[in-house]
């Protein structure tokens, strides 16, 4: 793996990372168990998750591990608001001022929400459907992303159009734009597909919506936390993501990134406490706000929401184009030796390598039995991908993966492939 290897045993975290987490890490607190440091390297921030030492997790796209510094965060604001029987609302604002920074977004534009789908359900909800109107949607998207619009077939009459996408990444937006008609009223796609890693091109297709008077409605569920985003330049009318994968914040996170124009444009999809900007019992008045904050109706989980800016700060601090680096360094070690299988077809782009993701099949072992015994005998977490057909075994790669973890993987593979 030549100098980048040597770069990626070399690197450490910087200290400032160290400080920044000292406060309510028990990993890096002084103990009898363990020595307060003052650096630490790749292969050491493992342990900064609490993983078994047995469960090799390759299956980040799914559910990314949890980080001691966000579980302690969420932990911390529990017990405070607890003590004081409170709801913690006013940790949103520092939080979504945080999340806008990560993903350069205008703070009210943003919205907290549980997970990808319920950001898409929102902005399915939202969007004025009417009979006849029709959507595109991708062979490859992911059932959370798709089923909230496949459902409108029903509820508002909308014809479903399914754009076929080449898993090997040529002619991605020629297959979408094929698909447009004076009746298409909104395009759906996945900004990195999660059968496979392969990017879309999201800046053409949302300027293609623009130029059309097409909603866009983008499934960020793979990007966040692994690329660098620009939601403000790319400015889509809906994003949305999760914050239990790349970005390694607490199960059940999330955000929708809601255009300004469509904020005040139309009505949000629930109403309650936190959504108006008005209400009075007495004339039945109710007007909205013009912000995403409207869509965060009712009482809402404050810890969760403040441990997101916990993950973020992580991430910050070990720095997004470093993380795309050492990922990539080893999504092309994997690339390399499966294409050297010659009985191994690997289902992701070779050129478009940006993400740390890759599928592949074996003619030789089905992909069902290759996750199933990785998971059994070798304790690999895996994902299998029936998305868009692919029948494929899908690897995505977390930030603390060691060479060691690595060489695991492929040693692993290659007994399964010679059985």
């Amino acid at each position: 793996m030549g100098n980048r290897r040597e770069f990626i045993q070399k690197s450490v975290l910087s200290t400032s990372f160290l400080a920044s987490m000292a406060w309510f890490s028990p990993l890096i607190a002084n103990t009898s168990n363990r020595q307060r440091v003052t650096t630490i390297t790749w292969d050491q921030l493992r342990s900064q998750f609490p993983l078994k030492d047995d469960l090799f997790h390759f299956n980040i796209a799914s559910l990314g591990p949890t980080s001691e510094a966000v579980l302690d965060r969420i932990n911390e604001v529990n017990r405070e608001l607890a003590s004081k029987a409170r709801d913690g609302r006013w940790l949103f604002k520092e939080a979504r001022e945080s999340l806008g920074n990560f993903v350069k977004a205008d703070p009210s534009c943003l919205s907290f929400t549980r997970n990808t789908t319920e950001g898409m359900n929102l902005a399915a909800q939202a969007i004025p459907f009417k009979e006849g109107d029709e959507i595109i949607l991708t062979d490859q998207e992911h059932v959370g992303g798709a089923a909230p619009f496949i459902a409108l077939q029903k509820s508002k009459g909308v014809i479903v159009k399914v754009a076929k996408l080449d898993p090997k990444g040529d002619g991605l937006f020629e297959s979408i734009q094929s698909m447009v008609t004076e009746k298409t009223k909104a395009i759906v796609f996945s900004h990195v597909c999660c059968s496979n890693g392969m990017i879309l091109p999201a800046e053409e297709i949302v300027d293609l919506c623009r130029q059309n008077s097409i909603y866009s409605v983008v499934d960020g569920a793979q990007a966040a936390g692994m690329l660098s985003l620009d939601l403000d330049a790319l400015s889509p009318d809906f994003y949305a993501a999760s914050g239990h994968k790349w970005m390694y914040g607490p199960i059940g996170s999330g955000f929708l990134f809601t255009n300004n124009e469509i904020l005040q444009s139309l009505d949000p999809v629930f109403a309650g406490a936190y959504s108006d900007s008005k209400f009075d019992m007495d004339d039945l008045a109710l007007d909205y706000l013009k912000t995403a904050s409207r869509d965060e109706y009712g009482t809402r989980n404050a810890a969760n929401v403040a441990a997101i800016a916990a993950a973020i700060e992580l991430l910050n601090e070990l720095n997004l184009d470093q993380i795309q680096s050492r990922s990539l360094e080893y999504r092309e070690y994997l690339y390399d030796y499966l294409s050297k299988q010659d009985h191994v077809e690997v289902i992701s782009p070779k050129e478009q390598c940006h993400h740390a993701m890759l599928s592949f099949k074996s003619a030789k072992v089905s992909s069902k039995e290759i996750v199933d015994q990785l998971r059994k005998e070798y304790k690999i977490n895996l994902r299998y991908v029936y998305e868009g057909n692919l029948d494929a075994v899908r690897i995505s790669i977390p930030i603390y993966t060691s060479e060691k973890e690595m060489k695991y993987l492929q040693n692993s593979l290659t007994s399964i492939f010679k059985a």
